[in-house]
């Protein structure tokens, strides 16, 4: 009896001590709803709006998919936090609590429940007096009481996942300022990690598709499990919106977010409840409440401080400066770390051992990645092992629909990796000399060695191995192996009508078709659609930026003046020009035969200058671009044909 009176009065005394808070509070929350209501609506009343344009811009106002209400939110967490858990860094307050006639958790149980009544409170009612703000200027529908329930349920579970993050916080660390910092480490430390992957992959596993593939599609679903903090800003980014229905306001959150938002705090407030049984009062006043933990977080810091040093170092281009930034900055780290600690600079050297793990810890993780110790980017399968191989280069810009059909196996592969998937042959003496082509150039990426003796094209490879294993990468391959190579499988008239989509696709999925002419590809069809020097002249003063000096327009003036050609055209304009759906059968028969005779050179070298438009699904367009030039005689006289008809309307001038 004597347990339950005292949790009473405490529970109302924690109350009291906090209506600073709440009313702090209930300032910010109606500021950001009733008020910011009022202000939205009556600013559009004067105009005597509709009833559907007042609800509208209620509806803007309040409820789903506002950001900085979430950040309001997951602030107040941390606030509140610290605030009400604050005690347990100061031993007088420990001891006097831990005096009462009550068991820890149930004391922890009091000043949490205390603390999330000062933000559901005040919370609650601002959502209720934002609805009733709007409906005091005719925007209401009952509906809308549903969804702000359900949005306000959201908040709270948002606020509850940032209010037991903290207290986790609190209960590791002996002094608020470390508290802070540890907040900050459970925030940052593994999105850190994941971009210091990211920059890893970038600079020295270049070679991956998979890898980039992954950055590419998972990264908001990733950084979404980092921390509590990070669920409730990424968790847009499931990819599952498009399962969610759309109500007024915004999008509705799913039962599955919602449960999972309730695991997470209910997981934080137990561990941040285990620490506080465990938690030993004269701790208090310390760096952190368990000191066989400090060793443990100085070498996790020091090493991803090590890390990003030696990212920097890696652009200098020597080893020695790579070393020498690992062996400082975990230095560094592990002495901030002990100042920090025991806040005395004279025991900053006190754990020397701390800075050796954590520079070779740090060295073991970067060197092998660096220098390709374990050979991804030259990873090259035997020929005996690979049963079909695929090549496409990198600049392409054009679609496959069958990509879209593949097995539900290719759910989670990138469009590239599907159509590497739907290019594969078995021309493997072919396109093995483009793989060695590539691994030549990747062992000289490592050592920083760009002085190539020949030009080089980019391009994504694909390997499938007899045993099932896919592989993909990224390449720098010579360009006359490239060109070589494709000759020969381009030869085969089944894989080139593969390989160019346009080749096998029905007229009546192409819904427009636009050639872009330049004068120095096109001089012959060019004399139908001269551009003076005026027209030039006037478009270049159109695309200059307006704050450019005297001098950039000096030298606008004098690179006009050299590309001048005395008709008074320019030679790096031309036309955009339309073919009429009257001519269409007729141009892409004539430019299909074409790329049916021309070879992988002639089409290799032509600009990518034909726009295809097709149309994938309803209201939905592709957009691809094939190449084109002089070469393409049959495709050019069409060109000239619509030319003689006089389009006008159907062309018009652009600047290469």
């Amino acid at each position: 009896m004597t347990s339950k009176i005292s949790s009473s009065k405490l529970f109302g005394r924690e109350l009291r001590q906090l209506t600073w808070l709440a009313a702090v509070q209930a300032v910010v929350y109606l500021m950001i709803m009733p008020f910011r209501v009022l202000i939205a609506m009556s600013s559009m009343s004067s105009g005597n709006p509709a009833a559907t344009d007042k609800l509208d811009t209620l509806c803007l106002q309040i409820g789903f998919d506002h950001l900085e209400n979430v950040m309001v939110v997951l602030i107040a967490g941390i606030i509140c936090g610290l605030c009400v858990f604050s005690y347990v860094h100061a031993s007088v307050k420990v001891d006097l609590y831990h005096s009462l006639s009550l068991k820890r958790e149930q004391l922890f149980l009091i000043k949490y429940t205390a603390g999330f009544v000062t933000f559901a409170v005040p919370y609650a009612m601002a959502s209720a007096l934002g609805v009733l703000a709007g409906a005091l200027y005719g925007a209401f529908r009952w509906r809308l009481i549903l969804e702000m329930a359900v949005c306000t349920l959201q908040h709270l579970l948002f606020f509850l996942c940032s209010y037991s993050g903290t207290i986790l916080a609190v209960m590791m660390t002996g002094k608020v300022v470390t508290s802070v910092c540890a907040i900050a480490v459970l925030f940052g430390y593994l999105p850190t990690c994941w971009v210091i992957f990211q920059a890893y992959v970038s600079n020295f596993l270049s070679t991956s598709m998979e890898l980039q593939a992954l950055f590419n599609t998972s990264t908001g679903s990733i950084l979404r499990y980092t921390s509590p903090w990070a669920f409730c800003i990424f968790w847009e980014s499931e990819g599952m919106s498009g399962n969610i229905p759309y109500g007024l306001t915004g999008r509705w959150p799913s039962l599955t977010e919602l449960c999972e938002l309730a695991a997470i705090f209910v997981l934080f407030t137990l561990a941040a409840l285990a620490l506080y049984r465990r938690r030993r009062s004269e701790i208090s006043g310390a760096a952190l409440a368990f000191h066989r933990l400090e060793g443990v977080i100085k070498i996790l810091l020091a090493v991803l401080a090590a890390q990003v040093a030696a990212l920097i170092a890696s652009e200098l281009g020597s080893v020695l400066w790579e070393i020498s930034f690992i062996l400082l900055f975990a230095a560094l780290g592990c002495m901030v770390m002990e100042f920090i600690y025991r806040w005395d600079i004279h025991l900053v050297l006190r754990h020397k051992g701390h800075i050796v793990i954590s520079a070779v810890l740090a060295a073991l993780i970067f060197f092998p990645i660096r220098y390709d110790v374990f050979g991804y980017n030259t990873y090259l399968p035997a020929k005996e092992d690979i049963a079909e191989m695929a090549v496409e280069s990198s600049e392409r810009m054009l679609t496959y629909p069958e990509t879209v059909q593949q097995k539900k196996s290719a759910k989670n592969k990138t469009t590239s990796q599907k159509v590497l998937d739907y290019l594969e042959c078995d021309q493997i003496d072919t396109l093995y000399a483009v793989a060695e082509s590539g691994i030549k150039y990747a062992k000289k990426s490592i050592e920083n060695d760009y002085s190539f003796e020949e030009s080089t094209v980019p391009v994504k490879l694909k390997y499938h191995l007899k045993n099932g294993k896919e592989v993909y990468r990224y390449y720098e391959v010579g360009e006359q192996t490239y060109v070589d190579a494709m000759e020969k499988l381009l030869k085969d008239q089944q894989y080139r009508e593969k390989y160019y989509p346009i080749l096998g696709m029905d007229t009546k999925e192409i819904y427009r078709i636009t050639a872009e002419c330049y004068h120095q590809n096109f001089p012959e069809l060019m004399r139908y659609y001269p551009v003076s020097i005026a027209e030039a002249t006037s478009y270049a003063d159109d695309v200059q930026v307006e704050t450019e000096t005297e001098t950039e327009l000096q030298a606008e003036d004098s690179y006009w003046s050299e590309i001048a050609v005395t008709d008074g055209t320019y030679t790096d304009y031309g036309v955009q020009i339309e073919v009429p759906q009257a001519k269409k059968d007729e141009f892409l028969a004539a430019y299909r035969k074409d790329m049916k005779t021309l070879s992988f050179a002639q089409i290799y070298t032509a600009m990518n200058a034909l726009q295809v438009q097709t149309q994938s699904n309803r209201g939905t367009y592709d957009y691809d671009r094939y190449p084109l030039s002089q070469n393409f005689t049959n495709a050019v006289r069409v060109l000239e044909e619509i030319a003689q008809e006089d389009n006008t309307e159907d062309f018009s001038v652009v600047y290469g």
